[in-house]
């Protein structure tokens, strides 16, 4: 209620100034802008914050970010493809699972074998689940 009496009276002011010439209209228009900062700023702690929200952070963040620790099922070089049992991985809002990935470097399935425990991270690239980092150890 309070913005809404300061916006009124900010517009009849500046009704008013516009007959008085080119100059005090300059002087009015700096004037409305600084109000509206300050309405803003006076706003700004009632916003929702999305800071937490991974689904805002890119892609390189999060994959730098987050590993998840999971144990080499299958290595399938012909295919490009690794089957990991995996941890839930946040970044993805996956759960816990068992679950065929494809790899962004092919190298990387030259440094493992079934039965190896990796840490790893994982985004979705073009609609499919992709390993993009692995780490031997858990």
């Amino acid at each position: 209620m309070e913005y809404e009496l300061k916006a009124r009276k900010l517009a009849g002011f500046m009704a008013g100034t516009a007959r008085r010439g080119p100059g005090r209209m300059m002087e009015c228009m700096k004037a409305a802008a600084g109000a509206v900062a300050v309405v803003c700023l006076a706003l700004a702690p009632a916003l929702p914050s999305r800071a937490d929200d991974a689904h805002h952070i890119p892609k390189t963040a999060q994959s730098a970010a987050s590993t998840t620790a999971g144990m080499v099922k299958k290595v399938d070089k012909s295919a490009g493809k690794i089957t990991i049992q995996h941890e839930a991985i946040d970044n993805l809002a996956m759960p816990k699972m068992t679950m065929v990935f494809r790899v962004t470097d092919a190298a990387f399935l030259d440094r493992v074998k079934p039965g190896d425990k990796i840490r790893f991270a994982a985004e979705k690239i073009n609609g499919a689940y992709t390993v993009t980092q692995i780490d031997s150890g858990s």
